[in-house]
């Protein structure tokens, strides 16, 4: 049997238990570091109930409100937009035949950040360091995403088709 003296400091932690169950509860009571007894409850009312109780119960003064940290918004970062070695429409044509996969990534990538960014168009490539672009607008990307999948079924791809559908339920 343990026998808590006044000289001990017990008190009252709640905890919000999730963010996406902003009444779901958790009260601890605690003597130092050690949680003596540990109750849940859903709603306010509930909460406060068995916050009061537990209070009177193990003669807790303190009563502190944990709430679980808010998840911080990662800034968002454009990705770099690779160089390509041609500078003519005929090169152009002969590159991208023969570097499908890597147009393909670049376009579920670009298409992903203007979405995100709801931008009307969006920078593929940058036309041999010279600071001109190929790029696209916002009603070409689901034809380009569809020609994606197709791709990416073919090279059996999986993860890149339900990254490209994904896209294009988006638009």
């Amino acid at each position: 049997m343990t026998i808590y003296s006044k000289a001990t400091t017990m008190k009252i932690v709640v905890l919000q238990q999730k963010a996406d169950k902003p009444d779901f509860y958790t009260i601890q009571v605690v003597d130092g570091s050690t949680i003596i007894h540990s109750e849940n409850a859903q709603g306010l009312a509930e909460r406060d109930e068995v916050v009061w109780k537990l209070a009177d119960l193990y003669d807790a003064l303190e009563i502190e409100l944990k709430e679980k940290p808010k998840p911080q918004p990662v800034e968002f970062r454009f990705s770099e937009i690779p160089s390509i070695p041609i500078l003519t429409e005929g090169e152009a044509k002969s590159y991208f035949e023969s570097s499908q996969q890597l147009v393909y990534d670049r376009m579920l990538q670009a298409i992903e950040e203007g979405i995100i960014t709801k931008r009307p168009f969006i920078r593929l490539f940058e036309l041999n360091g010279t600071g001109v672009y190929i790029t696209s607008i916002k009603s070409a990307w689901k034809a380009g995403l569809q020609q994606a999948l197709e791709f990416y079924l073919e090279n059996e791809q999986y993860e890149n088709c339900a990254i490209a559908k994904s896209l294009i339920d988006k638009l």
